[in-house]
């Protein structure tokens, strides 16, 4: 069964990710420096993964499927993180001050604004360009723009976590504003790599399934099977396609 995320409905996507959370747990804090580490983890797994393809194609092979859908589980992994740690913010924003929220201009509900279509015509327009390397394009936009943007978050909320110094709003703010706009770069990463956001939520879902039946566990983690997840992910994308190809006729 496939779950769309849209329509206010990323608040099912957050507890389906909520389930296989290590830090579900722990304080606010300390699931905000988990994704924040796992957003910096995930970009070099990513970026290695886009490598490999890109790579691949210069000798002149097809990389197999399921390459290329491993690399969009990075993809997928990325998006677990920052939709969790937006969740996180807006928790956060309740231990901190009844005022906070005013700041934050992106909640849950805003992971389910699609890209408008001025933008999709400019990226069109992108992809028709001679030479243009849309996994290159997104392996930079990781690599440079997020991987900066990430390290910054780290650098600041660091000092609120180990050196014990307040968190402010406005670090609260910072936070909120990074997870949106890393939703929106991770919207056009989907978009350049032919799929979408919905999709790759609901191929990370399907590989959480498949590692962890009832909920996260340390033991699962250490023993977890890539093949029997990937036979998962491409079975549900299988039927994905066929209920896609039903409601088109």
């Amino acid at each position: 069964m496939q779950v769309h995320f849209e329509h206010n409905q990323w608040h099912k996507a957050i507890a389906m990710f909520s389930r296989t959370d290590s830090t579900i747990s722990e304080p606010l804090e300390t699931r905000i420096m988990h994704y924040l580490v796992g957003i910096a983890g995930e970009i070099g797994e990513a970026h290695q993964a886009l490598t490999n393809i890109i790579v691949l194609r210069a000798q002149g092979e097809t990389e197999p499927v399921e390459v290329y859908d491993d690399m969009l589980l990075e993809i997928g992994d990325l998006i677990w993180y920052n939709s969790l740690l937006m969740n996180t913010t807006l928790l956060m924003s309740e231990e901190i001050s009844d005022e906070a929220t005013v700041g934050l201009d992106y909640g849950i509900d805003n992971l389910a604004i699609e890209l408008d279509e001025n933008t999709v015509s400019n990226y069109r327009a992108l992809v028709g360009t001679e030479g243009f390397d849309a996994l290159g394009y997104v392996s930079l936009l990781l690599e440079t723009h997020l991987m900066k943007r990430v390290t910054e978050r780290l650098d600041d909320f660091k000092k609120v976590f180990f050196y014990k110094t307040e968190f402010t709003v406005e670090e609260l703010e910072a936070l909120n504003q990074f997870s949106y706009d890393t939703h929106r770069l991770l919207q056009t990463c989907a978009f350049f790599l032919g799929t979408d956001v919905n999709k790759l939520a609901n191929m990370v879902i399907t590989k959480l399934k498949s590692r962890y039946p009832e909920q996260f566990t340390p033991q699962l983690s250490e023993e977890r099977n890539p093949e029997k997840e990937m036979e998962a992910v491409q079975e549900a994308k299988e039927k994905g396609n066929e209920d896609e190809s039903t409601q088109a006729q």
